[in-house]
């Protein structure tokens, strides 16, 4: 997929009409193309600098206005009308002007804070953005009537199978031992430690297909018939171990509780960086979908 069909893509993403199931591919699509991801980031960027300060002509004021306007008619009523038309209309600027400046010294403070809060809201969407561009392809998660393990499908196939075969290699020259999942210890964490960007990004060893035999799509979800996508962020050390992992998008507290276990107990190749083993942020982004 070239640039400009990217961004016709990123312009439909932004006005709402991109079909849900084209989201996993336009964020894959992102992460390779650096044009279409700064294009994004501009765009992500105007939308809500313009919703934070778009305001309405407060109706307190323009009562305001009118009430004093119409009480100094009252009270010069006999000499009012008797001044020039030019006058008139300057004494009526002036008194909007002042009673506008009084209104706006009144809102500084507020506006000031509007504005801080924008900026905050900005600088984690774009955080936000750069974890989903760093994330693994986007799978999808059936459940199977046999038992209660799920089944995971790749969206970009061939990507799939590269990485499977790959992993799978590597897999078979070790011996395959299922992850325990532990608590991370109090001050043995710290998320500042792990980088965003890195030359090369972890993976699961054995591929997608590693994820699948650790997800179950929970009973109560399938009876109650509860389908949606979930974004996990998981922390892998340079050992390639999860470390800690956390929902960043929710689709559901169940499904939530469920795609958090699996990710803890995949192992990855760790990323590296300059030629180096480092901590890293990878997200994992789970779709439950009953049949």
């Amino acid at each position: 997929m070239n640039t400009e069909e990217l961004k016709n893509m990123i312009q439909l993403y932004f006005d709402g009409e991109l079909e849900k199931n084209k989201e996993p591919l336009l964020f894959t699509s992102l992460s390779q193309d650096a044009e279409a991801r700064d294009y994004f980031k501009s765009m992500n960027l105007l939308r809500n600098t313009v919703k934070g300060t778009e305001e309405e002509f407060p109706q307190e004021l323009e009562e305001r206005i009118f009430y004093s306007l119409k009480k100094e008619e009252v009270k010069n009523k006999s000499s009012f009308f008797n001044l020039p038309i030019t006058r008139i209309i300057s004494y009526s600027i002036a008194v909007i002007l002042i009673i506008i400046n009084i209104y706006l010294i009144g809102q500084i403070d507020s506006y000031s804070d509007k504005v801080s809060a924008v900026q905050t809201v900005v600088q984690n969407q774009n955080q936000m953005i750069e974890l989903l561009f760093n994330s693994l392809p986007a799978t999808e998660v059936k459940a199977v009537k046999t038992n209660n393990h799920v089944v995971i499908e790749e969206v970009e196939m061939k990507m799939l199978t590269f990485i499977a075969l790959v992993f799978l290699f590597i897999a078979g020259c070790k011996s395959s031992t299922d992850k325990q999942e532990t608590p991370v210890s109090p001050g043995s964490f710290n998320k500042e430690d792990y980088k965003i960007e890195v030359d090369e990004m972890p993976m699961p060893i054995g591929g997608i297909l590693a994820i699948q035999d650790k997800v179950v799509y929970p009973e109560e979800a399938k009876n109650k018939k509860i389908e949606g996508k979930v974004f996990v962020l998981a922390f892998v050390d340079e050992k390639g171990d999860v470390v800690n992992a956390e929902v960043i998008k929710s689709a559901n507290p169940i499904l939530d509780s469920a795609a958090v276990k699996a990710v803890r107990q995949v192992k990855f190749e760790p990323g590296k960086h300059e030629g180096k083993k480092v901590k890293v942020q990878v997200t994992v982004p789970i779709v439950f979908k009953l049949r």
